[in-house]
């Protein structure tokens, strides 16, 4: 398993419903999860076969930025 780590500008849970629905139709997302409270709004994906820059380019095609961060 891999977890996916990234800067968001997700404000609301309704925004991060929205995220959830699209990456649970990625194959093998199995779970995601956010901290709203962190001022990067930091999103945890984890995942067995999806990349990063994948992650990345579905959130930022409706509309939220996100940019991994690594280590």
């Amino acid at each position: 398993m891999n977890v996916l780590i990234f800067k968001t500008n997700v404000a609301t849970k309704i925004d991060f419903n929205k995220i959830c629905n699209i990456l649970f139709n990625l194959p093998d997302v199995y779970d995601c999860t956010i901290d709203l409270e962190d001022c990067d709004k930091v999103l945890r994906v984890i995942t067995s076969t999806q990349t990063a820059g994948c992650v990345k380019q579905k959130i930022n095609n409706i509309g939220f930025a996100c940019d991994e961060l690594e280590d």
